[in-house]
C-alpha cells in the first residue's frame, strides 16, 4: 500500500505476465468529475504498464477527497511520479 496524498495504492502481486488495473473513485462529486479521473490513471497506467512487474494495481480515491479537475491533475502526477521513475513500494 502506498498513500499519495489524494488516492492510495494498492499492489498485489499476480500469476500473469503481465499488470493489471482496478480503479476506485469515491466521492460526492458529479459522474463527468469521477470519470476525468479514472481516464488519467487509466492513462498514466497505459504508458507506464511495461515497467510495472506481475501485479495487480488498485488506486483507490477516497470519499473525503472532493473530486474535481485539480484532483485529477494531482492524482496523475502521484501516480506518474511513482510509476514512470519506478519507486518501489
Amino acid at each position: 500500500m502506498k498513500k499519495l496524498g489524494v488516492c492510495v495504492v494498492f499492489r498485489v502481486h499476480n500469476s500473469l505476465e503481465k499488470a493489471r488495473l482496478g480503479i476506485t473513485v469515491k466521492g460526492k462529486s458529479n459522474s463527468v468529475l469521477r470519470n476525468k479521473v479514472k481516464r488519467q490513471i487509466r492513462e498514466v497506467f497505459r504508458l507506464n504498464q511495461n515497467k510495472l512487474g506481475h501485479f495487480d494495481y488498485n488506486v483507490v480515491v477516497s470519499g473525503t477527497v472532493r473530486v474535481d479537475y485539480q484532483t485529477a491533475e494531482q492524482v496523475k502526477r502521484a501516480l506518474e511520479k511513482i510509476w514512470s521513475h519506478e519507486v518501489i513500494f
